[in-house]
């Protein structure tokens, strides 16, 4: 385990030691694990391991929090089964992500290749499938083909420059919005907010909901979609709650529905057995027939991710591991204009360790190339401590200037700009989920200059 992961023996044996004590235990996991080529083994491995500690559903442990019983109104059942089986990528991988979405290259393949079928037409909300999606040549060039393109933002961003139509979406503080359930503890989950408009969005601009609604009026689901009318959406979505919008109005603050938790569902018994959890043998199952039954492996095992220079079997042009993170100042590809946040980090940087830095002659503060054998952009190098030699850290989400600074903008659609999902190749996913390797790619740095 040590030569794979990187970890000395000792802090493995450390961990055994601390899983194996009797107090609760929790444990939490997002893009870490998330974002690589072997994640669904790596995750089934994870939760496998957890589980052995008994903590599960346990006070102090992870556990599954009550929700409010509100009207779902996603209105997925609307949805024919034939349509259902249209999701892109579902024939590859049908418990993985197109169960619920389409992943970025699976939309670029069906618009280049028009397959399974021509993919003609996109509306977006806000989102940046340039930088923020792998294999940007490729995105580019799917946008690029698209008959019919909307695109809803609040400002222009490399996404507008494919559309053909961009609507003006209002502000967070321009638009009504309901939350039912916070995350995070049971006093949270059962609290409900309604934050009314503060503000008069300009012009055209209109909330991303009544342009949705109103879309979907012209097509003709007026009785679906409440004739259009958010408020009556509301009061329905809150019906079996028993709280109205006229009540959240007059407690801005909120209401809570008390909510009674309990622990260990798994135990309780229902129809004279126990309850247990969703799976064919209502067990917590370490070996899956579920999963050998649709071809894969039924205990997790390690997989070579062969995204990483170790890995390579060919020579090795590229023999650093690429990962990239978020910066607590942004969100994702937007801010970077705002010169209070952007005082914070003024440029992209590249994060790496002295060692690495040294084999390279590279300072600190320098600019930089990073390359992959799909693309490059640029940075600056930033020496530290904090992460494995032979690693470089950078963020994705760069492209935005800032005029009040005097700071230029970064090229989404160039060498010379800094979008890392340049370098991040699709050809190697993740079987099942379809995960990519954000968090790991192989990589190479050049001194600029």
């Amino acid at each position: 385990m040590e030569k794979i992961t990187g970890i000395p023996a000792e802090k493995l044996t450390e961990l055994g030691e601390l899983l194996s004590q009797e107090n609760p235990i929790t444990y939490y996991s997002w893009n870490g694990l998330e974002q690589h080529v072997n994640s669904s083994s790596t995750n089934r491995a994870l939760c496998i391991l957890y589980s052995l500690t008994g903590c599960f559903d346990k006070q102090g442990g992870n556990i599954i929090l009550p929700s409010l019983p509100v009207n779902l109104i996603k209105g997925q059942d609307l949805l024919p089964t034939s349509q259902e089986q249209k999701r892109l990528g579902l024939d590859q991988r049908p418990l993985g992500a197109p169960k619920i979405s389409a992943s970025g290259y699976d939309f670029v393949h069906a618009v280049l290749n028009e397959s399974p079928y021509y993919m003609r037409g996109l509306l977006s909300f806000g989102g940046n499938m340039v930088t923020q999606n792998p294999g940007t040549k490729n995105m580019i060039e799917a946008l690029k083909k698209l008959e019919f393109h909307v695109h809803v933002d609040m400002f222009h961003s490399p996404m507008t420059k494919f559309a053909d139509i961009v609507l003006p979406a209002a502000h967070a503080w321009e638009s009504p919005s309901l939350l039912a359930g916070f995350e995070g503890n049971l006093q949270t989950d059962q609290h409900i907010q309604y934050k009314p408009a503060m503000s008069k969005a300009p012009g055209e601009a209109r909330p991303d909901l009544q342009i949705i609604m109103e879309i979907a009026v012209e097509m003709g689901y007026q009785e679906e979609f409440w004739n259009g009318n958010i408020e009556k959406a509301f009061n329905d979505y809150l019906k079996p709650v028993n709280v109205t919008l006229d009540q959240l109005r007059s407690h801005p603050e909120g209401l809570s529905v008390p909510l009674k938790i309990k622990y260990c569902k798994y135990r309780e018994k229902m129809n004279e057995r126990v309850k247990g959890f969703s799976t064919p043998t209502r067990k917590l199952e370490i070996y899956s027939e579920f999963l050998l039954e649709h071809g894969y492996a039924p205990l997790p095992q390690f997989e070579k991710p062969l995204t990483v220079p170790q890995y390579q079997n060919q020579s090795n042009d590229f023999p650093l591991v690429l990962s990239s993170f978020k910066l607590k100042s942004f969100c994702h590809s937007q801010h970077r204009n705002i010169a209070r946040l952007r005082k914070l980090h003024p440029d992209p940087f590249a994060e790496i360790h002295p060692q690495t830095a040294q084999m390279y002659r590279l300072n600190e503060g320098e600019w930089i190339y990073l390359a992959s054998p799909f693309g490059r952009m640029k940075a600056v190098a930033r020496l530290t401590e904090s992460i494995p030699v032979g690693t470089i850290y950078t963020q994705a989400g760069w492209w935005d200037e800032c005029d009040e600074l005097e700071l230029a903008g970064f090229d989404p659609f160039s060498v010379e700009g800094a979008n890392v999902n340049q370098l991040i190749g699709t050809d190697e996913i993740d079987p099942i989920s379809g995960s990519e390797p954000l968090k790991s790619y192989r990589c190479q740095i050049y001194k600029i200059g």
